[in-house]
């Protein structure tokens, strides 16, 4: 979903979970030359800047002015299947889940796998959030990020190198699928980029914590 003009597009973060590579596609065209802008396992947020721009960014909504009972539409790929499928719905709340500040909004649009990272659309097509979870057990139990929590994200990686954002996305990714001696490459890698990375030292003490052979000499 592309939410700002210079580009940047967001989708969720386990869409790229223990991918090495990726590209964007937008219609008929393939993007593959494309940087990691920030990234959060946390809020399960990926935001990406392909080096072309193919489409024109989405109208936001102030999602302070959302209230419950409001008309939304999704638009996803359901089951990897059925691209730019639209369906409609309403807000039925907000609701502060796990440790995240933020609050997500619940809505009774119907998603399904592969919808994940697609738009919340508010009835005068703004956008109001990317859809990225339902909880079993029950129905209309959907649920979006809002659009003002992925902008903090965006927010606190500026200034970073754009390699450094996708060096550790892949140190992560890595660490998924226990490769474990890439985690530390990445995480040397990044470290050489920048030695004061919380992230390059913190997803390297975690991969010598859980394969401690690797800081043998």
């Amino acid at each position: 979903m592309l939410i700002w003009g210079d580009g940047t597009i967001v989708t969720n973060y386990y869409v790229l979970r223990g991918c090495m590579d990726f590209a964007v596609r937008a219609g008929k065209i393939t993007i593959r030359d494309v940087d990691v802008i920030a990234s959060s396992f946390e809020m399960d947020l990926a935001i990406l800047k392909p080096k072309k721009k193919v489409m024109k960014p989405v109208r936001l909504c102030d999602p302070d002015k959302l209230r419950i009972g409001e008309t939304v539409y999704s638009i996803g790929n359901p089951l990897g299947e059925f691209e730019n499928t639209f369906s409609g719905g309403m807000i039925s709340g907000f609701r502060k889940i796990d440790q995240n500040d933020f609050r997500y909004i619940q809505f009774t649009s119907p998603i399904s796998p592969g919808n994940s990272g697609g738009a919340i659309l508010s009835d005068e097509c703004q956008l109001i959030g990317i859809t990225t979870m339902s909880r079993l057990g029950g129905n209309d139990f959907y649920f979006a990020i809002p659009i003002n929590a992925i902008d903090e994200v965006r927010k606190e990686s500026e200034g970073l190198k754009t390699v450094e954002c996708k060096l550790f996305l892949f140190a992560q990714n890595a660490y998924i699928n226990d490769e474990c001696r890439k985690v530390v490459d990445f995480a040397d890698m990044l470290l050489k980029l920048n030695p004061r990375s919380f992230d390059g030292r913190f997803v390297k003490a975690k991969a010598l914590i859980c394969f401690p052979i690797l800081s043998s000499p």
